[in-house]
């Protein structure tokens, strides 16, 4: 019997960008809980990390 850990291995060894690795992180576990100060500031930092990992282009979300 496979458990989430293991069938979110599966996906993400499908996935070809990060869109497709957040969904299927987002189908196997529910990401909702709020987060701690701390753990706040340590998922931004590593965000901002992967976002240079990955080179991912900014869009212009923002008016001129």
């Amino acid at each position: 019997m496979l458990n989430a850990g293991n069938m979110l291995d599966k996906d993400l060894l499908q996935c070809q960008n990060m869109a497709e690795v957040l969904q299927a992180v987002e189908k196997h576990y529910d990401l909702t809980r709020p987060f701690g100060i701390a753990t706040k500031l340590l998922v931004i930092t590593g965000v901002k990390k992967i976002l240079d990992l990955v080179k991912a282009e900014p869009k212009q979300t923002w008016t001129k």
